[in-house]
């Protein structure tokens, strides 16, 4: 019998240990103890089933486009399958089953109507029976996901745009309801099975080889439309009058999709000039859910004179071409390129025996290459190597005039110490002043790069109304448009002034509307001629007083070779063409090129003088050592030294911003 006011304490108290073992003294009955310790056991071996009374379940859709059910995708025809996937953990000891429940969202109270989907297949496990760990795969056909009222199929109206879940419940067998024995994963989708309302067709208007279609959207849920679709038969009978359908099978005909504020598109696939095509238009909404054809209309094209066909037929005798080759190889004698190369010939390579040897090895060696190359799709090529040639022969024929260009500028020169030398010094002493440009050097060293960015009005002379050939003017008006230009520029020498070498491209376009051939009235179809003039030229600026003094003004010259590249267009964007008109019996392309010269005087305001420490400051971030406003007068002479077709020539201003380096 224990005696002690500490019964538990006093044992553990005189405990002793023996060979490190701690022996407790026994103070309940030994059947006692077997007891708690089977109970410990037996609660350690349940915990984990404890933990997994409540299922998990994962869900897997492996059907990611079922995401959104449209009025094909529930067609008996061609339905199919929905797959979901999913996997539950729960308590091994117990069974679960599972169903497969849809619900439609009620976004306003955020209820939930769930119907259990009948019919579902499950080839791993038909009876609907869970075991734990296992993967399922469940089939559904989208039109058991949807209530009757939504498919058409079982005498349905349809239904707008709708949220559904798809939901996979398990549950402890007689206890469905049961929170804490039960889980559920789910799986969103949409549905839209009402298609849009029919548009109507409100006018077709002709062009050539081609239609302009016009509609009006649906007058009820023109929200719904999420783009059109005109659908149509291109070559139909003359005598064709139905408006209930079209009249060619569905495999012949075409389709072309307009967003869904588009509410005219041109056709023109397959259309032919005279030849009525029937025309129809239909709503689509963000589904898929094509809606029913508008009214059948018919349109007939009709053939449309563009301006290059306009200038042809006013006698016109531009050729195209690009002017890049000789005789043999473009075709033509009288081509500016040609007449240059003639010319290279008996100016300079007649006047000594080593060019007359060129010339016979020439003409020993050229025929047979001419012949290779007409027709040959290496043409082109030889084109730009024989305009390259052509530019280095102009320039070795204008030699003897750059040279004495070269010495009358030495001799000014040497007596710039004179009257001109005398004017700067004038103007340093009137210009004293610390507010001075000083530029810094260039980072290149000697040379020098300066850019340019212009642009101002262009009309080209062909343009003028009382040219004898009118179409110009006639088509495409007589009103300047803006010519945009990027130049570059290398300078060479910076001294008394600066001199160097450059180039510029830009770019213009004239636009108007052909005339239909049959009436000669205006058409819709828009036909363009689109410019792009490219030159070469010399350039010298005097800027040596806006360097040395606070002057800011610098008045510069540009002269050289000028070449524009030309295309038109007609009313499809394509490059016009003229069928069998060539001389050699060939299509005429209205495309080619005009060579010609180029000459520019202009003055530039060096905006370094107003903030010179801005001006350094950006001369150490990015190298610019001078910025420059500017205003010039450009004269162009671009007519192929004065051969037939078109003149490119204009007398217009620019203005732009420079850049030097």
């Amino acid at each position: 019998m224990l005696t002690s006011n500490e019964p538990f304490a006093e044992p553990f108290k005189h405990g002793t240990a023996l060979d490190g073992v701690l022996v407790i003294p026994r103070v309940v009955p030994m059947f006692s103890i077997r007891r708690l310790i089977f109970a410990a056991a037996a609660l350690l071996w349940a915990a984990p089933a404890w933990a997994q009374f409540q299922p998990t379940v994962t869900l897997v859709p492996l059907e990611q486009n079922q995401k959104e059910i449209s009025l094909a995708d529930i067609d008996p025809e061609t339905q199919v399958a929905v797959r979901l996937q999913w996997t539950s953990t729960h308590n091994t000891f117990q069974t679960y089953n599972y169903e497969v429940t849809y619900e439609a969202a009620d976004v306003e109270t955020s209820d939930a109507q769930t119907v259990i989907v009948e019919e579902v297949d499950s080839a791993d496990d038909p009876s609907g029976t869970s075991i734990s760990g296992r993967t399922y795969t469940i089939y559904m056909l989208p039109s058991m996901m949807l209530p009757a009222e939504a498919d058409p199929n079982r005498g349905g109206t349809g239904q707008d745009k709708t949220d559904y879940q798809i939901v996979v419940n398990v549950f402890r067998a007689g206890s469905p309801f049961d929170t804490t024995s039960s889980a559920n994963q789910v799986w969103q989708f949409q549905y839209d099975t009402l298609a849009p309302a029919q548009p109507t067709v409100t006018s077709t208007i002709p062009g050539e080889d081609r239609v302009l279609v016009a509609w009006s959207p649906p007058t009820e849920r023109s929200d719904d439309v999420f783009q059109y679709q005109v659908v149509y038969c291109p070559q139909v009978e003359a005598t064709f009058t139905s408006t209930i359908a079209l009249p060619c099978p569905a495999d012949e005909q075409k389709t072309k999709t307009a967003g869904k504020t588009v509410t005219e598109i041109f056709i023109e696939d397959g259309l032919v000039n005279g030849v009525p095509a029937a025309v129809a238009v239909r709503a689509v909404d963000e589904f898929g859910n094509q809606g029913v054809l508008s009214p059948v209309v018919t349109a007939t094209p009709l053939a449309v004179t563009d301006f290059y066909e306009h200038y042809r037929a006013q006698g016109g005798m531009e050729d195209g071409g690009f002017c890049f080759v000789a005789t043999a190889a473009y075709g033509s004698y009288a081509h500016p390129v040609v007449r240059v190369l003639r010319a290279f010939r008996d100016q300079v390579l007649a006047r000594s025996a080593l060019g007359r040897t060129l010339t016979w090895a020439y003409y020993r060696a050229a025929p047979p290459v001419a012949q290779a190359l007409a027709g040959s799709p290496w043409a082109p090529l030889a084109r730009v190597l024989l305009v390259l040639v052509g530019l280095v022969a102009l320039a070795i024929m204008i030699l003897p005039a750059v040279a004495l260009g070269l010495f009358a500028w030495r001799v000014l020169r040497r007596v710039r110490a004179g009257l001109v030398g005398a004017a700067a010094l004038a103007l340093v002493a009137l210009a004293a002043s610390p507010a001075q440009a000083e530029r810094p050097e260039s980072t290149l060293g000697t040379l020098g790069l300066a850019f340019e960015f212009k642009a101002g009005p262009y009309l080209p002379t062909m343009a003028n109304a009382g040219q004898a050939n009118q179409a110009f003017a006639q088509l495409l008006g007589s009103n300047p448009v803006p010519a945009f230009r990027m130049a570059g520029e290398v300078q060479l020498y910076r001294g008394f002034g600066t001199a160097g070498v450059g180039g510029s491209i830009g770019y213009m376009r004239y636009a108007g509307k052909g005339l239909y051939t049959a009436s000669n009235e205006e058409s819709l179809d828009t036909t363009a001629l689109n410019i792009l003039p490219f030159t070469l030229e010399g350039v010298y600026r005097f800027d040596y007083l806006a360097e040395h003094t606070w002057f800011p003004l610098v008045p510069y010259v540009k002269a050289g070779l000028a070449y524009s590249v030309w295309w038109s267009t007609n009313g499809k964007g394509n490059i016009s063409r003229i069928e069998g008109a060539a001389p050699d019996g060939g299509d005429l392309v209205a495309r080619g090129g005009k060579f010609g010269l180029t000459g520019t005087l202009g003055i530039s305001l060096l905006l370094n003088t107003f903030e010179p420490h801005a001006a350094h400051a950006l001369f150490n971030s990015t190298g610019i050592r001078g910025t420059y406003l500017f205003a010039e007068l450009q004269a162009s002479k671009v007519d192929s030294f004065d051969s037939e077709g078109f003149d490119l020539s204009d007398l217009a201003w620019n203005a732009g911003l420079m850049l030097e380096f």
